[in-house]
């Protein structure tokens, strides 16, 4: 297995994406975007960040993030807090079976140095 490691730079500028398992269209359900959304803000309002551009397409979400100045914090940024937050309520929702897994699972992280 790869061995990957990750900047941290306090104040950062940092690239991630999350993906759906097998690229299964899972965004372009309006409850899965309004779930989407809620858990941003929710993320937003524990850890400041800015976004400084996301697009939301059917089955990924690119976004680049900024940390406030001064913070090394990346966990906050962290895709998975977006995944995790995701799950239960889009499973509640739309019925999928707790077995099935949502998310193609790879890292998918860089920083930009500043």
């Amino acid at each position: 297995m790869t061995d990957y490691r990750r900047y941290f730079v306090p104040g950062g500028t940092f690239f991630f994406t999350v993906v759906t398992r097998n690229r299964v269209p899972l965004f372009q359900e309006p409850l899965a975007r309004q779930i989407l959304g809620s858990v941003l803000r929710e993320c937003q309002e524990k850890w400041p960040f800015e976004i400084n551009a996301m697009v939301l397409l059917s089955e990924h979400l690119p976004a680049i993030r900024l940390l406030p100045s001064g913070d090394a914090a990346y966990p906050h940024l962290s895709p998975d807090r977006v995944r995790s937050g995701l799950v239960n309520p889009l499973r509640a929702a739309t019925g999928i079976a707790v077995g099935v897994t949502l998310w193609r699972n790879e890292p998918c992280c860089m920083s930009s140095g500043q």
